[in-house]
Protein backbone atom coordinates (compact mmCIF):
# COMPACT_ATOMS: atom_id res chain seq x y z
CA UNK A 1 0.00 0.00 0.00
CA UNK A 2 1.00 3.11 -0.58
CA UNK A 3 0.38 7.40 -0.18
CA UNK A 4 2.26 10.36 -1.81
CA UNK A 5 2.60 13.21 0.78
CA UNK A 6 2.41 15.99 -1.62
CA UNK A 7 4.45 19.32 -0.12
CA UNK A 8 6.46 16.81 2.36
CA UNK A 9 9.95 16.24 3.00
CA UNK A 10 8.49 12.08 3.26
CA UNK A 11 8.30 11.07 -0.28
CA UNK A 12 5.60 8.38 0.21
CA UNK A 13 4.73 5.53 3.01
CA UNK A 14 4.85 2.64 1.17
CA UNK A 15 4.87 -0.67 2.74
CA UNK A 16 4.04 -4.45 2.71
CA UNK A 17 4.28 -7.28 4.58
CA UNK A 18 4.12 -11.29 4.42
CA UNK A 19 2.85 -14.05 6.80
CA UNK A 20 3.86 -17.50 5.89
CA UNK A 21 3.88 -20.29 8.44
CA UNK A 22 7.63 -20.22 9.67
CA UNK A 23 7.82 -16.54 8.85
CA UNK A 24 6.81 -12.70 8.57
CA UNK A 25 8.49 -10.03 6.67
CA UNK A 26 7.77 -6.60 6.89
CA UNK A 27 9.15 -3.46 5.08
CA UNK A 28 10.18 -0.06 6.65
CA UNK A 29 11.59 2.62 4.54
CA UNK A 30 15.05 0.72 4.71
CA UNK A 31 14.21 -2.36 3.88
CA UNK A 32 12.63 -5.48 5.25
CA UNK A 33 12.66 -7.31 8.71
CA UNK A 34 12.80 -10.94 8.77
CA UNK A 35 11.05 -12.67 11.81
CA UNK A 36 11.12 -16.03 11.89
CA UNK A 37 9.74 -18.47 15.12
CA UNK A 38 12.28 -19.38 17.32
CA UNK A 39 14.85 -16.95 15.94
CA UNK A 40 16.15 -13.97 16.18
CA UNK A 41 14.90 -11.10 14.12
CA UNK A 42 17.06 -10.35 10.56
CA UNK A 43 16.85 -7.00 9.28
CA UNK A 44 17.95 -6.39 5.31
CA UNK A 45 18.88 -2.88 4.28
CA UNK A 46 17.67 -2.28 0.73
CA UNK A 47 16.45 0.45 -1.05
CA UNK A 48 12.69 0.04 -2.12
CA UNK A 49 12.65 3.32 -3.62
CA UNK A 50 10.71 2.53 -7.19
CA UNK A 51 11.22 5.91 -8.89
CA UNK A 52 14.29 5.02 -10.98
CA UNK A 53 12.10 2.72 -12.41
CA UNK A 54 9.04 5.12 -13.61
CA UNK A 55 11.39 5.99 -16.93
CA UNK A 56 12.13 2.77 -17.95
CA UNK A 57 8.46 1.68 -17.83
CA UNK A 58 7.41 4.61 -19.86
CA UNK A 59 9.88 3.58 -22.87
CA UNK A 60 9.48 0.43 -22.73
CA UNK A 61 5.77 1.00 -23.38
CA UNK A 62 6.13 3.39 -25.66
CA UNK A 63 8.30 1.49 -27.74
CA UNK A 64 5.71 -1.32 -27.54
CA UNK A 65 3.22 0.49 -28.98
CA UNK A 66 5.28 2.02 -31.14
CA UNK A 67 6.13 -1.37 -32.82
CA UNK A 68 2.47 -2.37 -32.27
CA UNK A 69 3.54 -5.33 -30.14
CA UNK A 70 2.61 -6.47 -27.06
CA UNK A 71 3.31 -5.08 -23.53
CA UNK A 72 3.86 -7.09 -20.28
CA UNK A 73 1.35 -5.48 -18.20
CA UNK A 74 -1.47 -4.72 -20.54
CA UNK A 75 -5.20 -4.78 -19.46
CA UNK A 76 -5.45 -8.27 -20.33
CA UNK A 77 -2.74 -9.35 -17.81
CA UNK A 78 -4.17 -7.24 -15.16
CA UNK A 79 -7.44 -8.70 -15.28
CA UNK A 80 -5.86 -12.05 -15.09
CA UNK A 81 -4.45 -10.98 -12.29
CA UNK A 82 -6.88 -9.47 -10.32
CA UNK A 83 -8.98 -12.67 -10.94
CA UNK A 84 -6.49 -15.05 -9.65
CA UNK A 85 -6.12 -12.26 -6.36
CA UNK A 86 -9.92 -12.64 -6.37
CA UNK A 87 -9.75 -16.75 -6.26
CA UNK A 88 -7.18 -16.26 -3.69
CA UNK A 89 -9.02 -14.30 -1.02
CA UNK A 90 -12.45 -16.32 -1.85
CA UNK A 91 -10.45 -19.62 -0.90
CA UNK A 92 -9.11 -18.13 2.64
CA UNK A 93 -12.27 -17.32 3.03
CA UNK A 94 -14.03 -20.76 2.18
CA UNK A 95 -11.25 -22.77 3.10
CA UNK A 96 -11.38 -24.93 -0.06
CA UNK A 97 -9.64 -24.52 -2.93
CA UNK A 98 -10.72 -22.62 -5.95
CA UNK A 99 -10.32 -23.35 -9.56
CA UNK A 100 -8.99 -20.48 -11.94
Amino acid sequence: MGYNFPNSSIKREYSFSLSAKDHFVQSSQDGVAIIRSGKPPEFIKMNLDFDPLYGIYVQEFCQAVKNGGAFASDLSAMKTTTEIIDAAYKSASNGVAISI
